[in-house]
């Protein structure tokens, strides 16, 4: 409805079948087009300059924050550089996107 405000929020996540502890980490495992059952780790490659580009942007300052301590440790645990953005409206968030190039935008 046009007349209504409110946040809309897609997350993908990686559905998997089951996950085991091993050397205090978790496996997760996931299902092939094939049906086998393989682990699914996550291997992000940097783009063009090198280090991913990444843009949160949420009304709350408190989520914001937590979203971008969680980015920085798994792509620090990686150790793949990577540059956070954040923005605290939807108006800054196209303001940027269309100036800039991300790689993942939340």
């Amino acid at each position: 409805n046009a007349g209504l405000g409110g946040t809309v929020l897609f997350v993908t996540i990686p559905v998997f079948e089951e996950s085991s502890k091993s050397n205090g980490s978790y496996i997760v495992r996931r299902r092939s087009a094939e049906g086998e059952i393989l682990p699914y780790e996550f291997n992000p490659k940097a783009g063009v300059t090198n280090q991913f580009r990444i843009l949160i942007a949420d009304d709350v300052s408190m989520l914001r924050k937590g979203l971008v301590r969680s980015v920085l440790e798994l792509f620090q645990k990686k150790n793949v550089p990577v540059l956070v953005h954040t923005a605290c409206t939807a108006e800054d968030a196209l303001r940027v996107i269309n100036t800039q190039s991300y790689d993942i935008i939340i």
